[in-house]
């Protein structure tokens, strides 16, 4: 069986090497891990966090620039390699959604309040005013852009109606702006939002739908939105290439991870059978890695399967 090693690897390699490659890590709670899909074929890549994690875990945010991957645990966040799945460190704190500023950097909410935390030493940095917009009562989602600009939804929970506003923060705290009041849903769990290149998307729980912004210098504006054939309960969503979203939730059967066009019409149905439909939490997607992680990320398939038969 060790002698399979070698060649899985190599196996991994080529096939890697045709893809236009993007990894889509999808929290799974009931297996307490990180499960791993290329995004563009669907094939599975193998899962990593199983002895590190519990099943509390929800929110999840992406550091490419170092290779890492943050998830929200009982009272910690954890970082790992996302390529290898080896462990990195911990620290204390409640995270109900996670973003990740360009100098490591941790945006952290508990649904009552948004803070940038010093992941190396877990020092708060800045505390967000998320009163300044005209706070609902509670935190719903936060992300942090590529230039470091802090978004957060705040709204009041299990509402249909206008009930939430997207605030912009300059990255020292400083608050700019807040989109119109608008209609959001998170049906007691945080919604997780993402924001890149002057595009928001946000999921809306229990209505089935993904919210998008655009945004310039100043506040969000929203787009019109996408409703998610299949009455989906949507948890996690992501930015992919080009105009590629990606969306996770659960049709109360089945785990649903999709992929999907700007215009709503779906480009890929990943299968996700490792997933059951309670499992379903947040999702991150790693856009076009360089060859360097594709290795990184063969080597960890190549460890995992060198424990299993040692």
């Amino acid at each position: 069986m060790k002698l399979l090693a070698p060649i899985f690897l190599a196996v991994g390699f080529c096939s890697s090497a045709q893809a236009s490659f993007e990894l889509v890590l999808m929290v799974d709670l009931n297996n307490h891990c990180i499960q791993r899909y290329d995004g563009e074929s669907g094939v599975y890549l193998g899962n990593f966090g199983a002895n590190r994690l519990s099943n509390s875990m929800f929110a999840m945010a992406l550091d490419q620039g170092r290779n890492r991957v943050y998830v929200s645990d009982v009272n910690a966040v954890r970082a790992f390699n996302y390529n290898t799945g080896e462990y990195i460190a911990s620290i204390t704190s409640t995270a109900s959604n996670l973003g990740v500023f360009s100098n490591g950097d941790i945006l952290v909410s508990n649904g009552t309040n948004c803070k940038r935390i010093d992941f190396a030493t877990g020092n708060v940095v800045t505390t967000y005013d998320v009163t300044a917009g005209g706070f609902n009562g509670n935190v719903v989602a936060c992300t942090v852009d590529e230039n470091d600009n802090v978004f957060v939804a705040d709204g009041t929970a299990n509402l249909s109606t206008n009930s939430c506003f997207i605030d912009r923060f300059s990255p020292s705290g400083t608050y700019i702006a807040s989109s119109a009041n608008y209609a959001q849903r998170f049906t007691g769990y945080a919604q997780q939002m993402r924001a890149k290149g002057g595009q928001i998307i946000i999921g809306d729980g229990a209505a089935s739908r993904v919210n998008y912004f655009n945004y310039t210098s100043g506040a969000p504006v929203l787009q019109p939105n996408t409703v998610i054939n299949g009455n989906v309960t949507v948890f996690g969503v992501a930015l992919g290439h080009s105009d590629i979203r990606y969306v996770a939730g659960t049709d109360g059967t089945n785990s649903r991870l999709l992929a999907l066009y700007s215009n709503g019409s779906t480009q890929q149905v990943i299968a996700t059978p490792q997933i059951s439909a309670s499992s379903v939490r947040q999702i991150a997607v790693v856009v076009a890695p360089e060859p360097g992680p594709m290795i990184g990320l063969g080597l960890g398939m190549f460890l995992v399967l060198r424990r299993k038969n040692s």
